[in-house]
């Protein structure tokens, strides 16, 4: 039997787009994060909703067992639920956003014409939905984005970037590595040695500003640079996570 996604339309192998979407404790956020991503499913084709909640204990499994198509349980780290989502996801092309994005009209659309023109994943570029001045303006102070890191040609992407791929590629570069952190960092740089891979400009994901105004705008961005430079010189995913704490 053919499936469809919660839009009516039919689900093609190749089409169908498995929003595999990880969480813990995400109760405020998560309605408003599928209530637009089904918005956007009426007029730009089928997809699924995939929750990976990593334990959470403030409601939110009860609550995506409501909202979402799929929902499953996996230890609380982020590598482990992606890779959990996607094991249960029906879709030819995984993407894998924060509850904390926004999506803009255009979306799906998006990701289908980067795949049918040959390519097997990618991201997007982003804003934030408040303080986003602040912010990009920040990072290029501080050297945490370089100047050129919204052109189509970049495609190192982070879990802000809604990194999407084919379920062809992901399973031959064997999902994301078991790491503490910057998993989705290493997903892209391999999947842009491997296969082809966009960055999408336009249109842009919106984000949540959450962790800047909780943690605080400079130290946010300061902890960026130390966490991905100490990454870069091989120190250990488990001693990093330990500085990036959870603001929810």
């Amino acid at each position: 039997m053919q499936s469809r996604g919660e839009s009516g339309f039919p689900a093609k192998p190749n089409s169908l787009i498995s929003v595999v979407i990880p969480v813990w404790n995400e109760f405020e956020l998560l309605p408003r994060c599928i209530k637009r991503f089904r918005e956007l499913a009426e007029t730009e084709g089928p997809i699924e909703i995939v929750v990976a909640d990593g334990g959470s204990d403030d409601g939110t499994f009860g609550l995506a067992k409501t909202l979402a198509d799929k929902v499953i349980t996996a230890k609380k780290r982020k590598a482990l639920q992606l890779n959990s989502g996607a094991s249960i996801a029906s879709g030819g092309i995984l993407f894998f956003p924060h509850a904390t994005v926004l999506a803009p009209e255009g979306t799906f659309d998006a990701i289908r014409g980067v795949v049918d023109a040959g390519y097997s994943g990618g991201g997007f570029s982003n804003v934030f939905e408040r303080s986003n001045v602040l912010i990009k303006s920040l990072g290029k102070i501080l050297g945490v984005i370089p100047v050129n890191r919204d052109r189509s040609e970049n495609v190192t992407f982070y879990g802000d970037n809604g990194i999407f791929v084919t379920r062809a590629a992901f399973d031959k570069l064997g999902g994301f590595r078991n790491q503490s952190i910057m998993e989705d960092f290493d997903f892209s740089r391999r999947m842009a040695r491997d296969f082809l891979s966009r960055r999408i400009v336009e249109p842009k994901l919106v984000l949540s500003p959450r962790r800047h105004e909780r943690a605080g705008f400079i130290k946010t961005r300061l902890l960026w640079i130390l966490i991905y430079s100490l990454y870069r010189v091989g120190a250990p995913t488990e001693t990093l996570a330990k500085f990036y704490a959870d603001v929810r």
